[in-house]
């Protein structure tokens, strides 16, 4: 085994995680087009969404982890693929969106802007803004498409915010918690003059990512 290592034969695909797994060469090579092959497919069913998260590659694939990450490895550093959020998307992939599609996607992006933080529900702004013309499929992907691009941000299973006013929160957070020491909910939902079905899950939200921590009933920086 080892003299086949050495002449390139086989490779460890086990990506240093337990114990070695080899695979030929060819092999290898044909993990590489089953990726492309599986990206073609994905480009071909979600034209709308910029790249095919990893999970769902491994999912479609059936490769073990390790082998789906030197395979992917090995793809980018040919060129066959790039890096593209979510995940990976064939290098030669451009979303071109339809007119019905582009004006959807300014108008969506709108209300939640002007909604600051009393913003309707995806499925809400959907049903409200959607064109005829465009499939339930396709809007799933659009808005997809804006949390992968990060220009809407979602929070938790239903609550969604522009990105400009997620950031605005985020400001307004920090500002005042270095001014005034810590924040309670109470007070950043008057700052954000919105309601507690907002400002709770905004303010546990804050907590996971790492601004804020819990210190009793108030919120303090968690760094710093």
């Amino acid at each position: 085994l080892d003299e086949l290592v050495a002449a390139g034969e086989v490779l460890d695909v086990a990506g240093g995680k337990g114990q070695p797994a080899y695979v030929s060469t060819r092999g290898f090579a044909l993990a590489k087009e089953r990726i492309i092959d599986a990206l073609e497919a994905w480009h071909e069913a979600h034209p709308f969404r910029d790249g095919c998260a990893r999970l769902e590659l491994r999912k479609r694939l059936g490769l073990a982890d390790g082998y789906l990450g030197l395979a992917l490895d090995a793809a980018l550093a040919d060129g066959s693929i790039r890096a593209q959020a979510p995940g990976f998307a064939l290098t030669n992939h451009r979303v071109e969106l339809p007119p019905a599609a582009d004006e959807f996607l300014s108008a969506l992006l709108a209300q939640f802007e002007e909604r600051a933080f009393n913003t309707p529900t995806w499925a809400q702004a959907r049903d409200a803004l959607a064109p005829a013309e465009l499939a339930p499929e396709a809007l799933e992907d659009l808005f997809k498409t804006l949390v992968d691009r990060g220009e809407l941000v979602l929070v938790g299973d239903d609550l969604v915010f522009h990105r400009a006013r997620y950031e605005q929160a985020v400001q307004l957070v920090r500002d005042t918690i270095e001014a005034r020491g810590s924040l309670s909910a109470g007070d950043f939902k008057d700052l954000i003059e919105s309601s507690r079905r907002y400002a709770i899950p905004l303010m546990e939200h804050f907590d996971k990512v790492g601004l804020t921590k819990r210190d009793g009933d108030v919120r303090v920086l968690a760094k710093g």
